[in-house]
């Protein structure tokens, strides 16, 4: 397990928790829980202040927003071709 400090410095920080003890053996010890977990990605502005796993998490950061735009002109250019494809009859 780790600290919140610890998430922090990975680039992401916990922002909730809980943990839900569903299952009990005879002697009321949990044998089975639900965890809940809510996390933020820390932003690129923060990712200045993180010391362990910076040039990493740059560039994962970088690699997502590079296939979101790319993503993005592919959509663009398939709806392009999509319209031109489309005939009207009257």
């Amino acid at each position: 397990m780790i600290t919140a400090e610890q998430a922090y410095e990975r680039g992401f920080a916990i922002q909730t928790y809980s943990i839900n003890e569903t299952e009990y053996d005879p002697q009321l010890n949990p044998t089975r829980a639900e965890v809940t977990v809510n996390l933020q990605v820390v932003s690129p502005p923060a990712l200045e202040r993180i010391t362990e796993d910076r040039q990493l998490m740059q560039g994962a950061y970088q690699y997502t927003q590079n296939v979101k735009e790319v993503m993005a002109a592919l959509n663009l250019a398939n709806s392009a071709a999509l319209a031109g494809s489309m005939t009207v009859s009257l």
